[in-house]
């Protein structure tokens, strides 16, 4: 298989690169995807459901009817003249300008956002989480990080994992003034990826996944158990 042309890159596509360089590889150079898990297809249901009635006001399904009140946050958000958008695609070009995420030339960073609520200095950007509740992640610094490049007039962006199995949240703030600290703290991890990237050097990293939760099953460390 050839590799890609250009580099670009998500949070996801970094944190797996942390994880494990040879299940980068697999993934996001040779795009060696494998079928989609039942956990996924959850998650894809969940994302457009909640998308349909936070954005379109359309009714839930009747088996996710729990999560109604999100949708009521999102109606009071428009009742008050905030805008209120979903299931967006972000990307930023090298020069930390916004571009399309399927403008394959230019594009540098893509995110996602399942939810934002717009306020003339203040946004709120929402991920919706179906698996099981973790810890924080810089994924949120990142979110904001780019929100602030979509929306120049924003001051003060709240970004939030919801956990949709309990409605549990993990919030973080950030201010315009701080952004750059962002990129400080990304940059140089993104780099030494893009160095591997380019000079094609994937070597594997143990850890917990390799027993039973990696496809790259060509590895020697596939099948065999480490600790986190």
């Amino acid at each position: 298989m050839s590799f890609v042309k250009k580099f670009s890159w998500s949070w996801s596509s970094l944190d797996t690169w942390e994880t494990c360089p040879r299940m980068y590889e697999w993934k996001y150079v040779l795009k060696n995807w494998g079928p989609e898990t039942e956990q996924q297809k959850w998650g894809n249901t969940v994302h457009s459901a909640l998308e349909g009635r936070c954005v379109f006001n359309e009714p839930l399904p009747e088996a996710l009817t729990s999560l109604e009140k999100y949708g009521q946050i999102a109606d009071s958000a428009r009742a008050a003249g905030l805008l209120v958008i979903g299931e967006q695609d972000w990307a930023i070009d090298r020069n930390f300008k916004p571009c399309g995420s399927r403008e394959w030339d230019v594009v540098y960073c893509r995110l996602k956002v399942d939810l934002g609520i717009i306020a003339p200095k203040r946004a709120i950007f929402i991920d919706w989480k179906t698996g099981k509740p973790k810890e924080g992640s810089d994924q949120l610094a990142l979110g904001a990080a780019i929100g602030f490049i979509q929306y120049p007039h924003l001051e003060e962006i709240e970004t939030k994992f919801i956990w949709t199995i309990n409605g549990q949240q993990t919030p973080s703030v950030y201010k315009r003034e701080n952004s750059h600290n962002f990129w400080a703290s990304f940059l140089p991890r993104v780099n030494a990826m893009e160095k591997a990237w380019t000079l094609k050097q994937f070597p594997p990293t143990p850890n917990y996944l390799c027993r039973a939760h990696c496809d790259v099953k060509t590895c020697e460390h596939n099948g065999k158990a480490f600790r986190r």
